[in-house]
């Protein structure tokens, strides 16, 4: 093998070069994404193996002190998300709104749900072909008899119902037994009947709000089509159901997606420092990872170690861990 060859084959080899050189700085990473694009980088990269992985209300304080850094009207805004509050969603959005001009959302992996629904309250999303947005139809918690909590699509309840309701109506007609319709009614909290109606409301009115003020630049018959084409249960059938870059434009206006080339450099930097923080979530007990050029925060939980280290103090037992900055070493 050339010389050439080999230093190709070596930058290929993303993970190894981290875990040989597990204490390289990503702030020089970030720096290299911000000389090429002419824009700050933000991020935000969250542990989707983890309960406290979704995004919530305690993300406000690391989430405003990695803003505060922040002097520019046009950012990049990395973001890999599970989802998570949408009451947080838009917290998060108006955080943004306030401080910035112009957001391009960056998807290195996944932005679902609630993810995606700052995806389309960005300016443009910028993706590659490993990059996936999600539907955005509400999910709504189900607590179970052992204490444990269940997600629920908030619009298959609503379908639910309704299907019980046409089938009940067909076997009146028809001369049908209708006593297990009428046990499975009985069943039917309506609470939950309501809370899903009104989740999948909220979520609607979000995205055309955010969509009519930005990508569809006051358009409000596009941002409402545009929002239906998200929230199309029918058509998605499963709440974590890919829309890939290709997906994403035949949805969205052409201009909002800037779809990268996996060879493209800029990508590939991109991805580094992605899986950077993918390897830090799942060895160092980290939930999330907030951060820009001047520094990462990260929020912890005790668990399991998933990778052999030095010994550490012992962490408290079962609770989150506050947001601390984490202090880099220099860049050689």
């Amino acid at each position: 093998m050339s010389k050439l060859s080999e230093k190709s084959a070596k930058s290929k080899r993303v993970l190894t070069k981290i875990l040989n050189e597990p204490h390289e700085n990503i702030m020089k990473l970030i720096k290299d994404i911000q000389e090429l694009t002419g824009r700050k980088l933000i991020l935000y990269v969250a542990n989707f193996n983890h309960p406290l992985g979704a995004l919530h209300l305690t993300d406000v304080l690391p989430f405003e002190e990695m803003l505060r850094t922040i002097e520019s009207s046009n950012i990049d805004f990395l973001l890999n998300s599970p989802g998570g509050e949408i009451n947080a969603t838009e917290k998060l959005v108006t955080m943004l709104r306030k401080r910035f001009d112009n957001i391009r959302l960056v998807v290195p992996n996944q932005a679902k749900s609630a993810a995606t629904m700052i995806a389309l309250a960005s300016d443009q999303i910028l993706m590659g072909y490993l990059s996936e947005l999600g539907p955005i139809d509400s999910q709504i918690p189900v607590p179970n008899p052992d204490g444990t909590i269940q997600l629920l699509p908030a619009q298959s309840v609503i379908d639910g119902i309704d299907l019980l309701g046409d089938r009940i109506a067909e076997a009146k007609k028809e001369g049908k037994p209708l006593e297990h319709y009428v046990s499975m009614a009985h069943r039917i909290d309506p609470n939950l009947w309501d809370l899903a109606i009104k989740a999948q409301t909220l979520s609607s009115q979000f995205a055309q709000k955010w969509l009519t003020q930005f990508m569809c630049k006051g358009d409000d018959e596009l941002a409402k089509k545009i929002t239906g084409e998200f929230m199309n249960v029918k058509k998605f059938l499963s709440h974590g159901r890919m829309i890939s870059v290709e997906d994403a434009k035949k949805i969205l206006p052409k201009e909002t997606i800037v779809e990268l080339d996996k060879n493209d450099p800029l990508w590939n930097l991109i991805w580094e420092l992605y899986v950077r923080l993918e390897w830090r979530l799942n060895t160092e007990r980290v939930v999330k990872v907030f951060g820009n050029e001047t520094g990462t925060f990260t929020i912890g939980a005790a668990g399991p170690q998933l990778a052999p280290r030095a010994k550490r103090p012992s962490q408290p037992p079962q609770q989150p861990l506050p947001a601390t900055p984490q202090k880099q070493p220099p860049t050689k």
